[in-house]
């Protein structure tokens, strides 16, 4: 594997435990940078990202952890764990993991995370969010807020290299004291 992305995200699934696991990945919900095209930031999501930020909690509930919606509602009054011995099974004790963009945690803010007791007893707190920089997406440097066309405008070189491979280009316009190479 060469493009330093996939390199990433395989270095860091096989940190995990050497189980099998099953692993969902999601992007987050509609950001304001994405309704104008900007490139990285660090914005908050829009209306339609707290829709889809809705959707995904649900799914999450239902489908993840095995939670019993409460009311029948959607979990308009909450989400409960299942026992064992549930017709549906017994509910999942899962973990949720973020980036520490604010786009990603607020996508995941809404997911359930009840308090469940597995079969060894000891409480466990499912989907309890843990933030990690490590799955940051990777810093646009210069390019950092600019749409497409401003970098074009601006960095025609980078702009004609990264058309050129989009995934394993990287940008080196920046040069501070967080990163020696950033992509866009």
């Amino acid at each position: 594997m060469r493009a330093y992305l996939p390199q990433r995200i395989v270095q860091f699934l096989t940190a995990t435990h050497p189980t099998k696991h099953t692993i969902y990945l999601c992007r987050h919900g509609e950001s304001e940078y994405n309704t104008t095209g900007r490139l990285g930031g660090n914005s908050p999501i829009t209306e339609r990202g707290w829709v889809f930020a809705e959707i995904l909690a649900k799914f999450a509930a239902r489908h993840i952890s095995n939670l019993r919606d409460v009311d029948g509602l959607d979990g308009a009054a909450g989400w409960e764990e299942r026992a064992e011995g549930d017709p549906d099974g017994a509910s999942i004790a899962a973990r949720l993991w973020t980036s520490s963009m604010l786009r990603t945690i607020q996508t995941a803010s809404l997911i359930p995370h009840p308090t469940l007791t597995p079969p060894n007893g000891a409480p466990w707190e499912s989907m309890a969010p843990r933030i990690y920089r490590n799955i940051d997406e990777i810093f646009a440097g210069d390019c950092e807020g600019l749409t497409p066309e401003e970098v074009a405008a601006t960095h025609p070189q980078a702009s004609y290299l990264r058309k050129m491979d989009k995934i394993g280009y990287r940008c080196v316009l920046y040069t501070g004291p967080h990163t020696t190479a950033s992509a866009w």
